[in-house]
């Protein structure tokens, strides 16, 4: 990965800034523990020493506030994805884990869930821009075209399903979907 900025990072050193690695979990149904997944993930790393940022892009569903123990935030991912909206790295606030820290989206107005692949597209550009490590994406359940867009175009993806018929289903079709929309 070749460095694209110098600049402050989030935690005050000044830093040659280098793209960070994205991690997104999907998978193609709520509540099996995509949100829990992410919070520890990003624990996982911050506990490794490594600067992480943990995305709420469960856009219209979010909770991953809850699972980094941090209040409602006040700001969140929808002034971003407004025209000439905050910036992504302005949105991210403290959580109790040193080295982690959270883009929210708990008080997200209802229109985000509609978000289109363009939208989809900026957030991605605006992920690798973070000054961090690691940026873990929480997605949405489901296999609209957004969530497709953002599981694939993060370095790495995480598929999660619990042993139940209606899961594993799903998350079989999630993955086929992600490969059609992939072609």
């Amino acid at each position: 990965r070749s460095g694209h900025a110098r600049g402050r990072s989030w935690y005050g050193a000044r830093v040659m800034a280098v793209q960070p690695r994205v991690v997104a979990g999907g998978g193609g149904k709520g509540g099996v523990g995509k949100s829990l997944i992410a919070a520890n993930l990003g624990i996982f790393l911050a506990t490794l020493g490594k600067k992480v940022t943990v995305v709420d892009v469960s856009l219209g569903t979010p909770n991953l506030h809850l699972f980094c123990g941090v209040p409602r935030p006040t700001r969140t991912l929808a002034e971003a994805l407004v025209p000439d909206g905050a910036p992504l790295a302005d949105l991210a606030v403290s959580t109790p884990v040193p080295g982690m820290r959270l883009i929210g989206g708990a008080a997200d107005p209802a229109w985000v869930a509609d978000a289109d692949l363009t939208t989809a597209q900026a957030l991605l550009a605006e992920v690798r821009e973070l000054l961090c490590d690691w940026v873990v994406l929480d997605l949405a359940g489901g296999m609209n075209a957004v969530v497709l867009e953002l599981f694939l175009g993060a370095d790495v993806g995480i598929v999660a399903a619990v042993p139940d018929p209606t899961s594993v289903e799903l998350m079989h079709r999630f993955i086929g979907a992600a490969f059609l929309h992939r072609l």
